[in-house]
């Protein structure tokens, strides 16, 4: 297994790429929806970037098993508006495709869409928006937040 060192440089120039390609986009979204852990900082700086409001939600699938029912988020999407669920990395792609199954229930169609910073090549998840760089599935990547 191959360590990468992903560095806060790093994470500023992945925010700005995802910021950039969600405004080239058709419409922007209305909220952001983090995903805690992983997504806490990446979700917070592309909400802070595109002036969006950001909300957190707990979806685990590597770390334990809580998978949160928000229901402010199922009044957003109920209403029609546009949700966009942000991620560290689209590593297996389970959590993400887990959320837009979970989801899809209450939100019209096409008013969700994905995005990560960064993406293993074998994810099972097609992101909507292409991330700033694609690692092998045998990189471990390792983020800023995480040394220590």
């Amino acid at each position: 297994m191959n360590k990468v060192y992903i560095s806060y440089e790093d994470i500023e120039n992945a925010v700005l790429h995802t910021a950039g390609s969600v405004v080239d986009s058709y419409e922007l979204p209305s909220i952001i929806v983090g995903i805690v852990r992983g997504g806490m900082i990446p979700a917070y700086l592309v909400a802070k970037e595109l002036k969006i409001p950001l909300m957190m939600i707990t979806w685990q699938t590597r770390d334990g098993s809580i998978k949160e029912s928000n229901q402010d988020l199922i009044n957003i999407l109920q209403t029609g508006r546009k949700v966009l669920f942000v991620d560290d990395i689209n590593d297996s792609g389970k959590t993400l495709n887990q959320l837009i199954e979970y989801y899809s229930s209450v939100a019209p169609s096409g008013r969700m869409s994905t995005a990560a910073l960064f993406e293993k090549d074998h994810s099972d998840h097609m992101l909507s928006f292409v991330p700033c760089k694609i690692f092998d599935k045998d990189d471990w990547v390792v983020f800023p937040w995480e040394l220590g």
